[in-house]
């Protein structure tokens, strides 16, 4: 058998760092989203916008509604930021967490219809659903 090669270099793998923004506006909440029409126009149905940044007393966006990206744009690995009022976005995140409990309780119940249909009606299920 061979022994497995040594490591070359003293630097151990990092998680990637975060993509930072400069010029972030306040009160948005910011997003990487690959930059793909579909995707794009999703993201734009759902609420989210082409980010635009504050430098100095001027204001860049960093792409065009029709997905193509600007000059100098700040685009970054096939990704742009997109960008939605913190409002908004607390609205969405609200809705899809009822939807999850919704779809979860539902789950349980039918669970539970499941057991009493096989054991009796005496059976309950208790217990977290844990979905893998």
């Amino acid at each position: 058998m061979t022994e497995p090669a040594p490591k070359k270099g003293n630097v151990s793998w990092k998680p990637p760092k975060r993509l930072n923004l400069k010029g972030k506006r306040p009160g948005m909440r910011y997003r990487w989203v690959v930059d793909d029409p579909l995707r794009l126009q999703w993201m734009e149905d759902a609420g989210w916008a082409p980010a635009t940044f504050v430098q100095g007393d001027k204001s860049t966006r960093a792409a065009q509604s029709d997905a193509t990206p600007l000059t100098g744009s700040k685009a970054y690995r096939g990704m742009i930021p997109m960008m939605i009022p913190q409002e908004e976005y607390e609205k969405h995140r609200a809705y899809y967490e009822e939807q999850t409990r919704r779809q979860t309780m539902g789950l349980k119940q039918r669970a539970n219809e499941e057991i009493k249909s096989k054991v009796g009606p005496r059976a309950h299920l208790d217990g977290k659903i844990i979905i893998e």
